[in-house]
């Protein structure tokens, strides 16, 4: 299949990584059950449902460049097969050199029911679905613009649809189309009059702040591990090693794609923990395996680290477009279940994969944390030594206790929201000049910091964790300009 195989994370043959392997081959038999004459080829039928639910279903722009044979109406150069073996096999590929996510997959066998054939089938044709979009947009500056102005239009054309959304949903669209907004602004021409330069420290706060609507949201409210919050705490290096931080500039791939790429300390392993956290906390939704696939598409979980997140956001736009969608379109409020057969959340809770997760993960945030504070000269800094230092050793204490088990799994509103609509942010080019911020814009973002300040009150440990290095840095720069 064309353009699936997109990095080699290790040289083993896959069959010496079991878990892969083994996954790769369940849901390859799954899918030759469902089959009455036992083929496995990509169904269209569920291809297209999938592309209509992110209503791209006739937006001809998109259907021109995706495979055809895949989707109806689509009309792009054919792959080289349609048998669902070789995605599975790319997608077993990607994960085979990520150990943290790999030993969940064991856990999810060893712990939980077999989902249905049927599940498995839509499961799969859900990341295939995300796969081959996400790779189109990557590839196509021009393509992912007019498919996100198209996105934004028909999304708020449907009366009511934000009710569907959480606080936390609402704050991670508004940050996704302002992330997806700019990719546009510096992929595009140079000559063009939307064209802006990419900064050298793109990403330095749209980044951060992304994963802290999530690491808040997990610790206000699923508080996932048998430590308090351990999966949130496990999110906070994830946040203080920053784009800029690694010593390299972002900048754009010299093809015709014109990636975006933000350098990461210790990229792959920041990576590979980013991975595991993500698992961990969208398992506290019921639809939790179509949050996974967002996440494990082939063009995503085998990216170079460079581009691992410009990748990842184009994905993650078009599950929660997908979710509103399906949310709207069912009049199910936010939380509620509306891809999948069964309560995922409940059945990790009940497993108790949530909290092993949640646990396992600060522990590797321990490491790469131990790891990455001599690389930035963190540990010459008073918050180290004051801040970090008693409370790692603190949780490293707690993890060691016997578990215990905290409630947390999102379930649905009593009512739909009552928050009003965001508004579309324009795109380059368009009603006002690049960069500039409306008024109504400003009056959001005042909204947002106010919010979010009550909020870091409620969660003051992990407020002081994350803003101690950032008002040190800050001291040091003012007292060396002088100021």
């Amino acid at each position: 299949m064309r353009g699936l195989v997109t990095r080699a994370p290790t040289s083993l043959p896959l069959r010496h990584h079991a878990v892969a392997y083994d996954g790769a081959r369940a849901a390859h038999r799954a899918l030759q059950r469902r089959n009455i004459n036992h083929k496995t080829l990509a169904c269209g039928e569920t291809l297209t449902a999938f592309l209509t639910d992110l209503r791209l279903d006739d937006f001809q722009p998109l259907l021109q460049r995706l495979p055809a044979g895949t989707f109806e109406g689509a009309s792009g150069p054919p792959m080289g097969s349609r048998d669902l073996r070789r995605f599975l096999v790319s997608v077993a590929r990607a994960a085979s050199g990520n150990s943290q996510l790999l030993e969940m997959l064991g856990d999810c066998k060893d712990r939980l029911a077999t989902p249905s054939d049927e599940e498995v089938h839509r499961i799969v044709h859900y990341c295939l679905c995300l796969h081959l979009i996400t790779r189109e947009l990557a590839a196509s500056p021009e393509l992912a613009r007019a498919v996100l102005d198209h996105q934004q239009r028909a999304l708020r054309s449907q009366s009511d649809w934000w009710k569907y959304l959480s606080a936390f949903e609402h704050a991670k669209l508004i940050t996704l189309e302002r992330a997806l907004i700019f990719f546009s602004y510096h992929r595009a021409p140079s000559g063009a009059a939307e064209h802006l330069p990419i900064p050298a420290n793109f990403g330095r706060i749209g980044l951060p702040f992304n994963i802290f609507e999530a690491v808040l949201q997990d610790a206000l409210f699923y508080r996932t591990g048998t430590t308090p919050a351990s999966n949130a705490w496990a999110g906070v290096p994830l946040i203080l090693a920053r784009p800029g931080r690694a010593g390299k500039p972002a900048a754009l791939s010299d093809d015709s794609r014109r990636a975006v790429r933000m350098h990461l300390p210790l990229a792959q392993k920041w990576k590979d923990l980013y991975i595991a956290w993500n698992v961990a906390f969208t398992s506290n939704y019921q639809d939790a395996p179509y949050f996974a696939a967002a996440l494990l598409c082939p063009c995503i979980l085998g990216a170079s680290p460079d581009e691992f997140m410009f990748h990842r956001t184009f994905a993650l736009h078009l599950h929660a477009s997908a979710q509103i969608r399906a949310r709207s379109r069912l009049g199910i409020p936010p939380g509620g279940r509306v891809q999948s057969e069964r309560d995922w959340a409940a059945a990790c809770r009940k497993a108790n994969l949530i909290d092993t997760w949640g646990d396992r993960n600060l522990k590797a945030a321990h490491e790469y944390f131990a790891e990455v504070a001599p690389q930035l000269n963190w540990v010459s800094q008073p918050w180290h030594e004051k801040i970090a230092e008693p409370l790692i050793a603190r949780q490293a204490a707690a993890l060691e206790l016997e578990e215990g088990s905290y409630a947390g799994v999102v379930t649905p509103t009593r009512g739909l929201g009552r928050a009003p609509p965001p508004e579309p942010l324009p795109l380059a080019g368009e009603d006002l000049e690049p960069g500039q911020v409306p008024p109504w814009r400003r009056l959001a973002l005042a909204a947002n910091v106010f919010t979010l300040g009550a909020a870091l009150t409620a969660v003051a440990p992990l407020t002081l964790i994350l803003f101690a290095p950032a008002l040190a840095e800050a001291a040091g720069a003012a007292a060396s300009a002088g100021i």
